[in-house]
């Protein structure tokens, strides 16, 4: 297991991992609001069998500092900005999911020249009215009572039940990342996601893109089939069984997929 290396960025410093041999072409990847970079444990072996693989820690998330809250979204890229220029990296194929997936999306449509090849997993490109809520109570709740008090809420938007049920040490290793996001690192992501406006900006995306969606995670399947519809050229899949992490709960599934996507 790769160990950390550390990034200074003006205001603040990301975990970063690398794993694969040096010389191959790099993919970065983009962990969820609540998890750190383990959450690609499950496609970790496939893809260093051709890439350099760069994950890292959101700011606020796992070896990452936590800068004061709240954040905006051009924040969050300007890390990953921040980060490709430190390795030297020009552009690289992206993968991110949740959070990670809208601030690659984010990325991809404020700097296209970054990104050679785009899959966004299980994200939103659009905040609605009806989600400032949600965020509102997590954020309150996490900054009183600490993120792992959310534990249940999440992992019952993670993965499906029976999934739940089968895999108690699934459920431990998730608990067990929630617990190394800062209850500042999480309000301060959650505020991004309160104030995304991207689907305006999708029908100029001219980079090679897949979408994925677990069919189980709520409507997300639906508005990311619509977001495929307006990107040009941009496919959809959406992965039976899995909820909002279909890369853990079916990860044969997903990591097919990709291979045939990045590969393709």
């Amino acid at each position: 297991m790769s160990q950390p290396i550390m990034v200074s960025l003006p205001s603040v410093e990301i975990a970063t991992y690398v794993d694969g041999e040096e010389g191959r072409p790099w993919i970065i990847l983009s962990n969820s609001l609540g998890a750190i970079h383990a959450m690609w444990e499950p496609q970790l072996e496939l893809l260093t069998t051709s890439y350099r693989v760069l994950r890292y820690d959101t700011r606020g998330h796992g070896g990452s500092s936590a800068p004061p809250a709240p954040y905006i979204l051009d924040d969050l890229v300007g890390d990953i900005i921040g980060i490709l220029d430190h390795y030297g990296i020009d552009s690289a194929d992206m993968l991110g999911l949740s959070l990670g997936g809208t601030t690659m999306m984010r990325l991809a449509t404020a700097h296209p020249e970054r990104v050679r090849k785009l899959v966004i997993c299980d994200a939103s490109a659009e905040t609605e009215s009806a989600d400032l809520d949600r965020w509102d109570r997590r954020i309150a709740q996490v900054m009183s009572e600490g993120t792992l008090s959310l534990g249940d809420e999440l992992l019952e938007r993670w993965y499906t039940p029976a999934f739940r049920d089968a895999r108690p040490d699934i459920m431990a290793w998730s608990l067990e990342m929630l617990g190394r996001v800062s209850a500042t690192g999480y309000a301060g992501c959650a505020a991004a996601l309160k104030d995304v406006h991207l689907l305006r900006d999708l029908p100029a995306l001219r980079i090679e893109t897949l979408l994925i969606s677990g069919k189980q995670d709520s409507q997300t399947p639906v508005k990311m089939a619509q977001m495929a519809d307006i990107i040009p050229g941009a496919r959809f899949a959406a992965i039976d069984p899995g909820a909002h992490f279909p890369n853990v709960e079916s990860a044969s599934l997903f990591n097919d997929l990709m291979v045939r996507f990045y590969d393709g």
